[in-house]
């Protein structure tokens, strides 16, 4: 019986370990089957994710577009198998975009990013906003078949393009009339901000007046930065230019409002009004009613050879007249390190002033400026003015034939509302041709009624009508009185029957033949340029509602016009519109150290229709949840 017994317990036994063993057997089983499952949804969604990834890298490539938006398998021409799914969201920073793209079988998702650059961008005519155009005839073409490179010929945000009769046609050109370009146009762009597709900067002002447009650092910015010096730095006894230190606008010796205005420094402003709080060592007043450049070694310098810098300071209530050269030396001792800074409270004349050859440039390519002029008055130039760095809040007349070289002009208001003023004084006023060459002009206004404008290698800065209370809500330019005529002041150029040559001449030339480019950059701040003609050739870009009205436009490089996303923009093209995409023109607006021309925040543009290598792709990561 005991041994009966033995066998049965032993029987229980062998059969609970059995069937341990056969749950432990269909336990593992069942884990080897989820395990395939799972790495079968993986697998699944992984290759979800590579389609979706390649699909929608094919399509910037093939649109030439990278915006924030979303691409789903069945959006980009997909349907995928055994129910899996996917979707890409792209996002575009300057000229890099980066895209996101997640697969999905079941309870499996993976994730693979990548950062491309094999995509377009900007064109030759690129609007943020809507468009309403009509085409009656003219050029407009994104084939640049000289440096071998393409664009789009038009871009917006939205609208349409009524072509007539014209069939836009792909590139290569091979005809003077029509649309060209690859695409030849493209309204479907998602822009958000076109500033940084073209400047080295990440918005229009990190201050600015809409906060959903605002960033660290803008265009404004900048400007400032570059071309703002340092004023009364704690107790500094003298001027000092960028580089600027300084984190507040309160630093430099003017700034630049939410509306991208310059407003001048208050404390100059301050000082220009009541000089007698300039004092110091190497401050220097005078009575006199006129004065030569060329005496500043014995009138000065000799008996006072120890000031680093020296700061004049004109008191005569009438305005005063500076004629001649800056000198390089006294006697056999180099003064050319050394800087002079002349207040011109009441404003005054400047007839041949030549500051003198600065030594050397800032970090960010302005020169360090031997000569630096505060006026408060009306300033009047003629003869030639030549390394001369002006900063006024008032107007400058401008003789006929006046040629400005290597110089910098400010004029700014003086408080942030002052612009409200349709005849604020800040306007640039020629008798007569205005000539400027490798200068920086930041103006309320230029106007040159009685000969043309030519600007090579130059900066224009216009704000004419970027008041606080200035049209900003509509793009009927029949809104602004520039454009019908009640006031020409609110044009930030008005030639009337004049031409603006800017960056280039009539017949097309914007590269001398000894290779020395005339591009020049305008960027206009919600106002209308206007005259009878325009030539321009580097880039315009508009920030706002703005136009350019005249009956012959010739561009070549960029036009760019940073409307209100939410704003529709009426555009005419006619046989006298001729806008050429120019690579060239374009990248020689860059900084160039050897030459000691151009301007560091502008982007150099690369020729966006080389085929994508490996280099494109840079970063893959992966995730996966289960």
């Amino acid at each position: 019986m005991k041994k009966r017994g033995f066998a049965l317990v032993t029987a229980l036994i062998l059969c609970f370990v059995l069937s341990i063993i056969g749950t432990a057997a269909i336990t593992l089983s069942y884990i080897s089957y989820q395990t395939s499952i799972a790495e079968k949804n993986f697998y699944l969604a992984e290759k979800a994710a590579n389609v979706c990834l390649l699909a929608a890298m094919d399509e910037i490539n093939r649109t030439g577009f990278c915006s924030n938006q979303e691409f789903t398998n069945s959006g980009l021409g997909y349907t995928l198998p055994y129910g899996t799914t996917c979707k890409v969201t792209s996002t575009q920073s300057t000229n890099i975009c980066f895209l996101r793209a997640e697969g999905q079988a079941r309870n499996s998702r993976v994730f693979k990013t990548t950062i491309i650059q094999g995509f377009y961008g900007a064109g030759l005519y690129t609007v943020r906003g809507g468009v309403n155009a009509n085409y009656r005839g003219g050029l407009l073409t994104g084939c640049d078949g000289e440096n071998n490179c393409t664009v789009p010929a038009f871009i917006a945000s939205s609208g349409t393009i009524n072509l007539g009769s014209t069939t836009p046609r792909y590139c290569p050109q091979s005809s003077n009339t029509g649309i060209w370009g690859n695409p030849p146009t493209y309204t479907n762009a998602a822009f958000r901000d076109l500033v940084p597709l073209f400047f080295n900067v990440n918005c229009f002002a990190s201050n600015f007046y809409d906060v959903n447009l605002r960033c660290n650092y803008g265009l404004t910015d900048a400007l400032r930065d570059t071309y703002g010096w340092v004023y009364r730095n704690s107790n500094q006894g003298y001027f000092t230019p960028y580089p600027n230190t300084q984190t507040s606008n309160n630093a430099t010796d003017f700034y630049f409002s939410s509306y991208g205005e310059p407003v001048i420094n208050s404390v100059l402003r301050n000082d220009l009004q009541n000089y007698s709080s300039l004092s110091g060592p190497c401050v220097f007043t005078s009575n006199a009613n006129s004065y030569d450049l060329s005496s500043f070694c014995n009138n000065f310098y000799n008996s006072n050879p120890n000031c680093g810098n020296y700061t004049l300071v004109f008191t005569r209530r009438t305005s005063i007249s500076l004629t001649g050269s800056l000198p390089l030396t006294c006697g056999s001792t180099d003064i050319s390190y050394r800087w002079v800074t002349i207040f011109l409270p009441r404003g005054g004349s400047l007839n041949n002033v030549n500051g003198g050859l600065p030594v050397s440039q800032t970090s960010l390519g302005e020169w360090r400026y031997r000569l630096n002029i505060y006026s408060g008055g009306t300033l009047n130039i003629s003869g030639s003015l030549d390394y001369v760095r002006i900063l006024s809040n008032a107007q400058i007349n401008v003789s006929s034939g006046v040629n400005i070289r290597n110089s910098t002009i400010i004029q700014a208001l003086n408080s942030e509302t002052e612009n409200n003023n349709a005849n604020s004084p800040q306007n640039f006023i020629g008798s007569g041709q205005i000539n400027l060459y490798d200068s920086k002009i930041i103006t309320r206004h230029i106007r040159f009624t009685n000969g043309n404008l030519y600007a090579f290698r130059t900066l224009l800065y216009l704000y004419a009508n970027a008041c606080p209370n200035c049209v900003r809500n509509t793009s009927d330019p029949n809104q602004n009185p520039c454009y019908t005529g009640s006031n020409t002041y609110r044009c930030g150029w008005y030639g009337g029957n004049y031409n603006a040559y800017v960056g280039m001449y009539q017949n097309g030339t914007y590269v001398l033949s000894d290779g020395t480019p005339l591009t020049s950059l305008v960027i206009n701040n919600n106002s209308i340029v206007r005259s009878s003609s325009f030539y321009i050739a580097g880039i315009y870009f508009g920030q706002d509602v703005n136009y350019l009205v005249g009956s012959t436009s010739f561009i070549r490089g960029f036009l760019v016009r940073n409307l209100p996303s939410n704003l529709s923009l009426q555009i005419g093209f006619t046989d006298n519109t001729n806008f050429q995409f120019k690579l060239d023109a374009i990248n020689s607006l860059r900084y160039d150290p050897l030459s000691r021309r151009g301007f560091w925040f502008v982007r150099k543009v690369n020729c966006i229709r080389e085929k994508p290598t490996p280099a494109y792709f840079s970063v893959i990561t992966r995730m996966t949840t289960w």
